[in-house]
């Protein structure tokens, strides 16, 4: 099977053309996948239907911040003769813009286009979606497994889109820049960012004491709701994760093959081998977990003798090149 694969692809690099398309195709498919299980959780765990209307939970992200702006507005009378979603809309509209302005020129024009037609296809989603799909799971009273379900599916729907690498827009544009300028786990940042949304939510709404039983009860369980999303994709998404390989070689060239290969640095030690007393070579390297595979199957095939021992590592510190997103 790895044989297949490695051929195939060697022909795909012979066509680059052929392979930008067919990647394009897949980011596609996979990004509708994604928009789809955001659009199903929106519609049967986020603000589901029912009579009475249940809690809604609050979303985070730019979707959060508008509902902030929106309920300020509503405070200091400003605005009236807008409808609330109309205003929603709007708010969540301009709020966009600059982030796909970070996105564009910060993070990768791809990236950029790619998350902007996540966010169309989820909101189109959002309307089509038959009304039976989202009665599938009828648990609109209970809003702890509301949050913990919801958490789920959309952690799998982001870390579709970042597997890929794109996003569902909004603050997870924010939470890929950070992380990339951090060089560290997204999903830490987007729990981050959502729990101070959160927290300005409930204080505008203790402003309203009619509301404010249902408001509280909002906040904590889409804090639960937003906790399992990071955790789900923080499992799942790999891409800022590192990975620390000794590599035990005999070869004096291997790190140079390496480091012209992969683009990272290594620290090469002088020992000996305990059996054979021979000299050996250990290399010390650290590289993004997604890139194990292939460097570990480049290292077999350079020297299928090498002892290769790999240990994940929670953050490094330090120069370390991380591939730029497209």
């Amino acid at each position: 099977m790895n044989k297949m694969t490695q051929k195939f692809q060697n022909w795909l690099n012979t066509y680059p053309k052929l392979k930008t398309i067919l990647e394009n195709i897949g980011i596609f498919l996979v990004s509708c996948i994604s928009s789809l299980l955001a659009a199903y959780i929106f519609r049967s765990f986020i603000v589901p239907a029912g009579n009475p209307l249940p809690t809604p939970l609050i979303t985070g992200g730019v979707s959060g911040v508008s509902q902030i702006f929106n309920r300020l507005f509503d405070l200091l009378n400003l605005f009236n003769q807008i409808e609330n979603r109309t205003m929603q809309a709007i708010l969540y509209f301009i709020f966009n813009i600059p982030i796909f302005i970070l996105a564009f020129t910060k993070i990768g024009k791809r990236f950029a286009i790619f998350s902007f037609i996540n966010v169309i296809t989820t909101s189109i989603f959002i309307e089509i979606i038959p009304h039976d799909w989202t009665q599938l799971i009828s648990i609109t009273d209970d809003l702890l497994s509301r949050a913990i379900i919801a958490g789920c599916i959309q952690g799998i729907a982001s870390s579709l889109a970042y597997l890929m690498d794109i996003s569902s827009g909004g603050m997870d544009v924010i939470t890929v820049y950070f992380a990339n300028v951090k060089s560290t786990s997204v999903g830490k940042y987007a729990f981050t960012f959502n729990v101070t949304i959160y927290f300005f939510f409930t204080i505008l709404y203790l402003l309203n004491t009619e509301s404010s039983t249902g408001a509280l009860n909002a906040v904590i369980f889409s804090v639960i709701y937003s906790f399992t999303t990071s955790r789900v994709v923080d499992a799942i998404n790999i891409r800022n994760k590192k990975t620390q390989l000794q590599i035990v070689t005999s070869r004096t060239d291997l790190p140079k093959i390496l480091m012209e290969k992969f683009f990272h640095g290594c620290t090469v030690v002088q020992a000996r081998g305990g059996y054979t007393n021979s000299v050996k070579y250990i290399v010390y390297m650290v590289v993004s977990s997604r890139e194990v595979p292939e460097v570990v199957r480049h290292i077999r095939q350079v020297d299928p003798e090498s002892f290769i021992d790999e240990s994940p590592s929670h953050q490094v510190y330090g120069k370390f090149f991380i591939k730029p997103i497209k």
